[in-house]
């Protein structure tokens, strides 16, 4: 028998034979298109389904990543109304018990008598150079004035939940009623019309021989006899953990001020710490200037102390200042003060500047 049929007799070659016989009849049939197309049809509902499944869970998680993603925001918005609600419970409290003791209240912001408890003050403050000209104004206030003062400082939920606890009253959507007084009279009556003419007389001369420095012989006095005004005034919170690095304020103030509000029983270590500086600041500063952070060397020279009733003004320029509450301090532990710059219209500074360099152009 041949090689050929030998093989085709194997149970294998038979099989495939039956295989190759069948496809062909099927094909001539038309039968395997049709098996073929129905197999595909089967095939494809499968995949319908899990196409549609897959859309499905897509869009449950792009829901649950929007979920996600607006929960920090209902939170915040959470927080905020909890706050609202604790301040206005605040407000209806403090306002009952004040109510009968407004008109008492307001007796004591009398401009005169203000006026001159700050002269007396003044009268026996002494200047000090070290290390920056400087001096700690006692009894700023009269008694009762400064007692009422007292009572304006809202509570703790008044103030921004952030490391610097800065209020200002005009930005306040609510407050209770004696708060808002004082500290609008504060703002608008006694700082800008008793307490800095009263500082400006007292530091002229330090700032007179400052800006002949910076800027000359010549625009030194015009600078110096630009109108000054307070600015960026706020009344600040500060709590256990705060530390300011000694640093100096802007460069457009001339002078900064800041008016203890100590409470009775606060302790007295937690007020400010002045600093001395190795060598002269030349850098060109807008903002804030922190001297360790550029390779200066600071050395406290004097702290002090959280007195009631007292201010510290200092000239901005020389020396620094610093400020810390250690976080070991009583949890209770509440600094209260309020803080405001002295300083002319940068503008108007820029402009001398500006035609004081033309003048010398023009003339080379």
């Amino acid at each position: 028998m041949p090689e050929r049929a030998k093989r085709v007799e194997g149970p294998d070659n038979c099989l495939h034979l039956l295989n190759s016989i069948l496809i062909s009849a099927f094909h001539r049939l038309g039968i395997y298109k049709y098996l073929r197309d129905s197999w595909r049809s089967d095939a494809a509902e499968p995949r319908k389904h899990l196409s549609v499944l897959q859309r499905t869970v897509d869009g449950l998680k792009t829901s649950v990543d929007d979920v996600q993603a607006s929960v920090p925001g209902l939170v915040e918005e959470l927080r905020a109304l909890e706050r609202e609600t604790r301040q206005l419970r605040s407000v209806i409290a403090i306002d009952q018990a004040q109510r009968g003791r407004w008109d008492a209240l307001e007796a004591t912001l009398d401009p005169s008598r203000i006026e001159a408890s700050i002269a007396r003050s003044f009268a026996g403050a002494q200047f000090d150079d070290d290390p920056m000209p400087h001096a700690v104004l006692r009894d700023l206030w009269p008694a009762d004035t400064y007692a009422a003062l007292l009572e304006a400082i809202p509570s703790d939920e008044f103030f921004p939940d952030k490391d610097k606890q800065n209020l200002k009253i005009r930005q306040m959507d609510t407050a209770p009623v004696w708060t808002r007084r004082a500290l609008e009279f504060l703002e608008v009556v006694a700082i800008p019309r008793i307490l800095t003419p009263a500082l400006l007389a007292r530091m002229r001369p330090y700032m007179e021989k400052v800006y002949a420095t910076e800027y000359g012989p010549s625009v030194g006095p015009l600078v110096a006899a630009l109108e000054h005004g307070p600015s960026a005034g706020r009344l600040m919170l500060r709590r256990p953990g705060y530390k300011l690095e000694p640093h100096l304020d802007p460069h457009r103030v001339a002078f900064t001020c800041l008016l203890y509000f100590a409470r009775p029983g606060d302790d007295t270590a937690y007020g400010t710490q002045l600093f001395a500086v190795d060598r002269p600041i030349v850098v060109d500063r807008t903002n804030t200037f922190y001297p360790r952070e550029h390779g200066y060397t600071c050395t406290e020279v004097k702290a002090v102390a959280f007195e009631p009733n007292t201010a510290l003004v200092f000239l901005n320029r020389g020396g620094a200042h610093a400020a810390e509450i250690p976080r070991k301090a009583p949890r209770d532990t509440r600094r209260f003060s309020y803080q405001f710059y002295v300083a002319p219209d940068p503008a108007l500074v820029e402009s001398l500047v500006s035609d004081r360099k033309s003048h010398v152009a023009n003339h080379k």
